[in-house]
């Protein structure tokens, strides 16, 4: 396996490599500076003047300005541009809006009055018809009643027979 990254796209083909060709401008004006023969600077010029911890340092919150105050006002500016053209519009939509809720509660209100009226109507329906229904049973109860009474007397002297039939048997 070829370890340069190399490939062949739609038949044009590139190699990438890290080493280039020709020197950058960088190296090139490195390579002209007039270096000194020792190292210009002592050990002591690295040191810091407060060589306390650091995280002594960054206990106590410190605000400090990194830009300028035009370079502030301007992000505040374009800010502030941005947030009044999207308020007027919110409040557009927000009276929009507000519209549409009072015209949906005026719906859901009439709605439900519709409703309550229906539901009243629907439970007169079911109480005449539950009334007629339990009047029906109560005659049907009478009527049944008298037969039933004809129909366990009969039951009883056909009993009472059998019985008198058995004892006589018995007897003989």
């Amino acid at each position: 396996m070829n370890n340069n990254m190399s490939g062949n796209f739609g038949g044009k083909s590139f190699i990438a490599s890290a080493r280039q060709t020709n020197p950058s401008p960088v190296e090139q004006a490195l390579n002209k500076v007039d270096w000194p023969e020792t190292f210009p600077f002592k050990e002591e010029d690295f040191q810091r003047f407060d060589e306390s911890s650091d995280s002594t340092f960054y206990e106590a919150p410190r605000f400090v300005t990194h830009i300028d105050d035009p370079g502030i006002a301007a992000p505040r500016f374009c800010l502030r541009a941005i947030l009044r053209d999207f308020t007027e519009k919110k409040l557009k939509m927000s009276k929009l809006n507000s519209d549409a809720v009072r015209e949906a509660i005026a719906i859901i209100m009439r709605n439900s009055e519709e409703r309550k009226l229906k539901t009243r109507q629907l439970q007169s329906e079911a109480l005449k018809e539950a009334t007629k229904t339990i009047e029906g049973k109560s005659e049907e109860k009478k009527r049944n009643v008298g037969k039933k009474v004809e129909l366990d007397s009969e039951a009883l002297r056909e009993a009472i027979a059998t019985i008198k039939d058995k004892s006589e048997e018995k007897k003989a």
